[in-house]
């Protein structure tokens, strides 16, 4: 037994859960040397680079019903943030600003 999270609907016992992702961003990830381990035979085990790239991030999801997993698997999640943060250019400091300011 549990609560839609989309239309708040109580749904019986028994009845599986759906999880609809309605958050993503993109997600870049750096190369990392010699991070997956490959099977060897004795003590001679080696390992492989993973080669990084990038992709999707799942930020957000919900518990649904069944007639809300219909309506909203159909539509694309919403998509937030970026590559990289974005950092706005900062005002240069000024002594008028902070004297106005104690005023």
């Amino acid at each position: 037994m549990y609560r839609c999270q989309s239309c708040n609907a109580l749904v019986p016992s028994g009845a599986r859960a759906s999880w609809v992702t309605t958050k993503v961003r993109r997600k870049v990830y750096p190369f990392r040397a010699a991070a997956i381990p490959v099977a060897g035979k004795g003590k001679k085990r080696r390992r492989k680079d993973d080669k990084g790239g990038h992709g999707w991030e799942r930020v957000d999801q919900i518990k649904v019903c069944d007639v809300c997993f219909d309506r909203l698997s159909q539509l694309e999640p919403e998509v937030v943030g970026g590559d990289e943060p974005i950092i706005a250019d900062e005002a240069e400091y000024s002594e008028e600003y902070e004297a106005a300011e104690v005023a």
